[in-house]
């Protein structure tokens, strides 16, 4: 009985591809990609399909895009965010990050064994999450 391929022929054909072009086995390909050498063989040989999690580590490997590997862009660049974000932007995403965390902290250490409570804390981090 001869197996159904299941993976996109364009992927498989792009991925071999890639890997002639950096001399990488799939042994040494899954050691770098934390995919199985057996789970890459897999989908070379269109018995499974990657994950969109596995699609992408091998996209980010090799440096292209997930379009591209997949089949659905003939582009190999990745998108790229047409925003630069400045490194005083970044400090100021952390410090807003961490002034949340510690409000989330505090709800949550308010949690009490009664319902009003636990109704009242839920109700707090709605809020939380809407802000």
């Amino acid at each position: 009985m001869q197996q159904e391929i299941i993976a996109n022929p364009i992927f498989i054909s792009r991925t071999y591809e890639l890997l002639k072009t950096t001399g990488l086995s799939q042994n040494e390909l899954g050691r770098m990609t934390n995919i199985s050498q057996a789970t890459i063989s897999s989908y070379l040989k269109g018995r499974t399909a990657p994950k969109s999690g596995e699609l992408s580590r091998l996209a980010d490997f090799f440096g292209v895009s997930m379009d591209y590997l997949w089949g659905r862009s003939e582009s190999q660049t990745p998108c790229q965010s047409s925003v630069p974000v400045s490194s005083s932007e970044w400090q100021d995403r952390a410090l807003l990050a961490e002034k949340k965390l510690a409000q989330l902290k505090s709800l949550l250490n308010g949690l009490g064994g009664d319902i009003q409570t636990l109704g009242n804390t839920v109700n707090k981090l709605v809020n939380f999450i809407a802000e």
